[in-house]
């Protein structure tokens, strides 16, 4: 089908800034600009984009359906001489949401002249790349050299990539709450923090270790640094205090049972007075051997 303009009648399908159509014109410098529209594109609106000298006018839209060849005159008012014309297809009957994948025509360079010049546009869809051929291409596919990353994949949340493609990596991924973010960490309030804090190794990755690390603090620092009971205090790992005074009786306490102190027994009977209410339990007693 093919629709035309008259240049005395610019009807609905002429150009102005905005897309307005400007009184009918007697002047004799415009283009007659043909779009066509082949069967196979999915646009359904099109319109004809003019540049030159750093002015830039689109036609008013075009409806488009199935093999259309789409009728539009371009006056030139206040464009210069020399310009650049390209059409352009979109999804919507409004002409707001471009096609994707993109479909346009090759940019024609044109002038103004008498007579008037005739312009034909073919609209053709961009070629598509999908190079880790697991369907989907650039943008939509954030990585297209990784088939593991796109749209839809489940994110992982200790890589440190992008892998569903919506802009939220590991621990900002919101599902990724509570789940592990490297070695001795999990993701918390959508950053990755420390959770084991004394093996030594920096599992959040923010360049601290252990009772250095904020994430640490008032948190068991365990057995292998300080004893058992031991916690972060600033940035020290630290026994509690009464682990550490009833480990010191029970040190003097063996010394007596040892004999190596009997002649010193009346310091002793004093000590074993002291000594009592800090007595473990022999499970306990028996680990500070």
């Amino acid at each position: 089908m093919t629709r035309s303009a008259s240049p005395r009648s610019l009807l609905a399908l002429c150009l102005g800034v905005f897309s307005a159509c400007p009184p009918a014109k007697t002047e004799t410098t415009w283009f007659d600009v043909t779009v066509k529209h082949p069967a196979s594109l999915a646009s359904v609106c099109v319109k004809v984009t003019v540049t030159g000298g750093g002015i830039i006018q689109e036609s008013a839209p075009l409806p488009a359906s199935g093999a259309d060849d789409l009728n539009v005159l371009i006056y030139q008012e206040n464009l210069p001489v020399s310009v650049t014309l390209k059409a352009i297809g979109y999804s919507d009957a409004e002409c707001t949401t471009p096609s994707f994948p993109s479909e346009e025509s090759a940019i024609e360079r044109a002038g103004f002249a008498t007579p008037p010049a005739k312009i034909t546009l073919l609209l053709v869809r961009a070629q598509t790349i999908d190079t880790d051929g697991d369907g989907f291409s650039p943008p939509v596919d954030c990585n297209d050299s990784n088939p593991g990353v796109k749209p839809g994949v489940p994110e992982r949340c200790d890589d440190q990539i992008d892998n569903d493609c919506n802009a939220s990596i590991d621990c900002a991924e919101t599902s990724c709450d509570l789940d592990a973010c490297g070695t001795g960490a999990v993701c918390m309030n959508t950053k990755c923090a420390e959770s084991a804090c004394g093996d030594r190794i920096d599992g959040d990755r923010d360049g601290t270790t252990d009772c250095a690390d904020t994430d640490c603090a008032d948190k068991a620092c365990g057995a292998g640094v300080a004893g058992a009971g031991a916690q972060c205090v600033g940035t020290t790992c630290r026994e509690q205090r009464h682990r550490r005074r009833a480990r010191w009786a029970g040190r003097l306490w063996r010394r007596r049972l040892s004999g190596r102190d009997v002649r010193h027994g009346r310091h002793l009977r004093g000590l074993a007075r002291w000594r009592r209410p800090f007595e473990l339990p022999r499970a306990e007693r028996d680990a500070l051997r």
